[in-house]
C-alpha cells in the first residue's frame, strides 16, 4: 500500500466498525438506516470539558495575577508608609506584619468566596470569576493603595481579610475623604 491508500483504508475500516456497532447482522443494516453513533455526543462533551478547562485555566491565571497585584499593594516601602504604620500604635511593626504574599492570597480567596454568588447569578454555574469579583478587586486595590491607615490595619491583623472584603466604599475610604463626604451631606441637607 502507498501513503495515499492509507487514509482510504482507515475510512473504510471506520465505516465497517460503525456499521458493525450499529447492527447485529449484515442483512438488517440494509433495511434499517444505520444508527447514529454516540461520537457526536462524545465530541460535544469533550468540547464542553475543554471549554470549561480553558475557562478554569484563564480564571486561575487571573486569580494569580490578582494575588500578585494585591501583594504589591500590601508592601510598605516609602517612608510615609512606614510612619503611617507606626502611627496606628504598632511599635513592633516588623514582627506584627503579615507576610504580604500570604495576606494577598487570603484576601483574594475571600473576594472569590464573597462574590461567588453574584458572579454565578450573573454568568451561570460555569463562571469562575465575573464582574462582582473584578469590581471588588478594583475597589480594594484602590483603597488599600490610597488609604495608608487601612493598609496598616490590614497588615497588622487589626482588620481580618473577611471583614476587609465585606466593607463598603464608605468604610474603606480614608478619614479625610469620610469627613469631606460628611460635610457634603450636611451641606446638601441644610441647603
Amino acid at each position: 500500500t502507498t501513503k495515499s491508500d492509507k487514509p482510504l483504508q482507515k475510512t473504510k475500516k471506520r465505516a465497517l466498525e460503525v456499521n458493525e456497532a450499529g447492527s447485529s447482522s449484515p442483512s438488517s443494516s440494509s433495511s434499517l438506516p444505520p444508527k447514529k453513533s454516540s461520537s457526536k455526543k462524545t465530541k460535544e462533551a469533550e468540547k464542553a470539558a475543554r471549554t470549561h478547562q480553558e475557562a478554569k485555566a484563564s480564571a486561575d491565571a487571573l486569580r494569580k495575577s490578582v494575588r500578585l497585584k494585591l501583594q504589591s499593594v500590601l508592601v510598605f516601602a516609602a517612608p510615609d508608609e512606614i510612619r503611617a504604620l507606626k502611627s496606628i500604635g504598632s511599635h513592633e511593626h516588623d514582627t506584627n506584619l503579615r507576610e504580604p504574599a500570604v495576606l494577598a492570597a487570603t484576601i483574594e480567596r475571600e473576594i472569590f468566596t464573597q462574590t461567588r454568588t453574584a458572579d454565578t447569578a450573573e454568568c451561570g454555574e460555569n463562571s469562575l470569576v465575573g464582574s462582582a469579583y473584578k469590581k471588588k478587586l478594583r475597589q480594594l486595590a484602590f483603597n488599600l493603595r490610597k488609604n495608608l491607615t487601612l493598609r496598616a490595619r490590614v497588615c497588622t491583623c487589626q482588620i481580618a481579610p473577611s471583614t476587609l472584603v465585606s466593607m463598603d466604599a464608605e468604610a474603606l475610604a480614608s478619614e479625610a475623604v469620610q469627613k469631606q463626604r460628611e460635610i457634603a451631606r450636611e451641606k446638601a441637607l441644610y441647603h
